[in-house]
């Protein structure tokens, strides 16, 4: 079995490669019970102490596998919603897809696979995929879950760099679990600011930026998918001109919704606003309050302590600075993904 390098930079290597390979091979099967638990309701702190029994060290706190669940959770969860945007139109084809998948798919059922073939209700499609244990139809407390292992394995570093001693390490693991306070604020305060740092460097991981990620590549897979099945997808109108730019991240947070040039009116398509402004453009009270009214802003023409973004900083909002010619290619009703973090700009989300 391959192991990655990275993982091996450890103390007593030899020891270590043989610990993760033992563990590795149990979490296989182990992950997916968890994760159908998890989906029927379980507590995020039950799986995690269920997790940490069945390993072979229950006190490593390794999160590489709980986090691949949550990933795999998340990821069902997006594709389902999808398919079910397009369900009412095509019952049909989409009813054939599920079958056919569902004969190949350990976690449906003999009933849930004639169930898929029956002309069902929207209500009773989303709740077969529920039942199914296939993926949720509320994924925010999936990311809040992801948000606090994220956390647990900022806390895991700090173990390893030998910044906090291991027990202060898993009493901090405890609060995070448990959502209690620590009753040391010195190190509660340590602890967060280590993790603030870590979630913002390059290496750092983000939850609205897997969030972002894993619905613009589901939106690829499940396009194809349903194209294969003679089902039309609603496209973005800007499906041609998809594409990626890497400007600079100015503003943390990662928002998917309808460009909106400040000079142009609201678009009459529903979903979160992005704002396309040039620096030089918040001139006034009104100009204030599109960016107040939006979800994130694209703008040009300044550094990150330009006017735009120290608001945007200022009232939480996401903002990327791009080139002029990137900047003059972003239409009011193009579809745009941005992240703040990274300074990524999606424009069409059908990347993979």
């Amino acid at each position: 079995m391959r192991v990655s390098p990275v993982v091996l930079r450890l103390d007593g290597l030899e020891d270590a490669k043989r610990r993760y390979e033992e563990d590795f091979a149990t979490d296989a099967g182990v992950i997916n019970l968890l994760r159908q638990s998890y989906l029927r309701g379980e507590s995020f702190l039950d799986i995690f102490t269920k997790y940490q029994e069945s390993r072979r060290e229950p006190g490593s706190h390794r999160y590489e596998s709980l986090i691949a669940l949550m990933l795999i959770t998340i990821v069902g969860t997006v594709a389902a919603g999808i398919i079910l945007e397009h369900y009412k139109e095509n019952k049909k084809q989409i009813q054939s897809l599920l079958t056919r998948l569902a004969k190949g798919a350990s976690e449906f059922s003999s009933s849930q696979a004639a169930r898929a073939e029956r002309d069902l209700p929207a209500s009773d499609f989303d709740q077969m995929l529920r039942e199914s244990r296939f993926c949720t139809t509320n994924p925010t407390r999936i990311l809040q879950d992801t948000d606090v292992l994220l956390d647990c394995l900022c806390l895991r570093r700090m173990l390893q760099t030998q910044l906090i001693s291991h027990q202060e390490y898993l009493a901090l693991v405890t609060s995070k679990i448990r959502s209690v306070p620590h009753s040391s604020t010195t190190l509660s305060r340590k602890a967060e600011t280590f993790i603030g740092e870590q979630r913002r460097s390059q290496r750092g991981l983000r939850t609205d930026t897997i969030a972002l990620a894993i619905d613009g590549y589901c939106k690829g897979v499940v396009r194809d998918l349903l194209l294969e099945n003679e089902v039309q997808p609603r496209l973005p109108k800007n499906v041609d001109k998809a594409r990626l730019m890497q400007g600079l991240g100015a503003s943390p947070g990662a928002v998917i919704g309808v460009a909106r040039r400040i000079t142009d009116p609201p678009p009459s398509i529903k979903g979160p606003t992005v704002l396309i402004m040039r620096d030089r453009d918040l001139n006034g009270k009104e100009a204030h309050e599109a960016i107040y009214e939006s979800q994130a802003v694209v703008t040009v023409g300044c550094g990150i302590t330009g006017h735009v973004p120290v608001v945007c900083r200022g009232m939480g909002r996401g903002c990327v600075i791009v080139s002029v010619d990137e900047f003059s290619s972003i239409e009011t009703g193009d579809r745009i993904g941005i992240c703040g973090s990274t300074g990524v700009v999606g424009l069409g989300l059908l990347v993979r």
